[in-house]
């Protein structure tokens, strides 16, 4: 006689438009053969399901615009066994009360480590080779455009300094070992042989912006990091020196950057702003040294569907009664993003 097994409920609690960017449909059909969803759409407030609904849960799959899930949700959600994030930070949906009950939490942060540190690579080498510059100066007069205008282009034993050993920052040091570059890293919970493990050369923040004319931030926003690199550390740039930043924005003096970049001392490229979207009359837009992004590093098209994988991994090693390696502490809240 065979039998089969019971799948729990779950549901998805994210923006409704989200799942079928997250999981295309073969990964969609393999999720609906590990659980039962209660409800065929995703839902943005938990009123969206009764609480018969809710008291059955027991795996809640979230993502971008999740409800808040916090101690009066836990008590309607008794039988919840696991929270399983598909983007990177969980800070902004899930409560305390979360850890207190022993309920493991899972973030597809490293997952989404990958695009952010192919953009970051990508922006260090074309920034050293001078390519965002060199294209604007070469629109405005292609005829007269002389390469030999700019002598200290090229990546050839350059000099960058990764501010932050996170998972991105270690990625991105790994991406660019195989180049020929000298790599420095400053973060404060890092040792000498991790770093020169990781291929770089352990440095204090100042002695890295004294030493590196390429910089790009990776540290978590924490309280200790706001104003991490302000008008101090900026003055130690070298003129020409080039800014990346790919984290949060709240980790620049803003107003500092704005006007060593209106100085045309140094250059940026920022893929974070304050606000996210800048109004189109922000200065940023008219300098032809700074390069905007509109927050494109993290997972966008076919790269959210690595972070539906890694739902989906870990859902299945909770089923068998595993932990996966992606579940996040309380205590790490304050040393994440």
């Amino acid at each position: 006689m065979t039998t089969h097994r019971r799948r729990p409920d779950a549901v998805m609690a994210m923006d409704p438009n989200l799942q079928s960017r997250l999981f295309s449909p073969a990964q969609l059909e393999h999720l609906e053969g590990l659980v039962n969803f209660t409800s065929v759409a995703p839902i943005l407030h938990w009123s969206d399901i009764d609480d018969a609904q809710l008291a059955r849960l027991e795996y809640v799959i979230t993502g971008w615009l999740a409800p808040t899930i916090d101690r009066e949700i836990l008590y309607r959600m008794p039988r919840l066994r696991a929270i399983i994030h598909t983007a990177g930070s969980v800070k902004g949906h899930i409560k305390e009360e979360v850890w207190d009950l022993g309920i493991p939490v899972t973030s597809a942060a490293e997952s989404n480590s990958i695009p952010v540190a192919e953009y970051t690579i990508a922006m260090v080498l074309l920034a050293g080779k001078g390519v965002p510059w060199i294209t604007r100066a070469y629109a405005k007069s292609p005829a007269t455009l002389r390469i030999s205008s700019w002598p200290l282009i090229g990546n050839y034993r350059r000099r960058v300094g990764i501010i932050g050993a996170s998972r991105i920052g270690r990625r991105v040091l790994a991406g660019l070992s195989s180049h020929d570059l000298e790599l420095y890293v400053a973060d404060p919970f890092l040792t000498e042989t991790t770093a020169i493990a990781l291929g770089a050369r352990l440095v204090s923040l100042d002695e890295l912006m004294a030493t590196c004319s390429i910089v790009t931030i990776h540290a978590p926003d924490t309280s200790q990091t706001k104003g991490l690199v302000g008008a101090r550390e900026l003055a130690f740039l070298s003129d020409d020196s080039t800014v990346i930043n790919t984290a949060r924005p709240a980790l620049i003096d803003d107003s500092a950057l704005l006007a060593e970049v209106q100085s045309g001392r140094l250059s940026a490229i920022l893929d974070v702003t304050q606000p996210d979207r800048l109004p189109p009359e922000h200065p940023y837009w008219l300098l032809p040294n700074v390069l905007l992004t509109p927050h494109i590093a993290g997972s966008q098209g076919t790269e959210l569907q690595r972070l539906g994988d890694s739902a989906i991994r870990d859902l299945e090693h909770l089923l068998a009664g595993e932990l996966p390696d992606s579940v996040v502490s309380m205590e790490s809240l304050n040393f994440i993003a």
